[in-house]
């Protein structure tokens, strides 16, 4: 579990993780760099960084839910079961 913090001093405990606004931006910065970078000038619009960030979002959750797959069947987990019970 994520939480997004913005001004807040509290630190996380052992289960959490935080991320700022500030990283927030900075990645996205980084991901709008790297996209100018790959593509030549003329497809730099808002439509082609429109469809690379969507079919992004796709992989990205393609990978997540392949992991997690290969994670539950090597520890022996059943679809529709609590994967994080102890």
């Amino acid at each position: 579990m994520f939480q997004i913090l913005e001004g807040v001093t509290e630190k996380p405990t052992v289960h959490e993780a935080t991320l700022s606004r500030t990283v927030v931006t900075e990645t996205c910065e980084n991901v709008i760099a790297a996209i100018f970078n790959e593509l030549p000038k003329e497809l730099h619009t808002i439509e082609v960084f429109n469809y690379i960030l969507s079919q992004s979002k796709e992989m990205l959750n393609s990978k997540v839910r392949l992991s997690s797959e290969s994670w539950n069947e090597k520890k022996g987990v059943s679809e529709g079961e609590d994967r994080h019970k102890t």
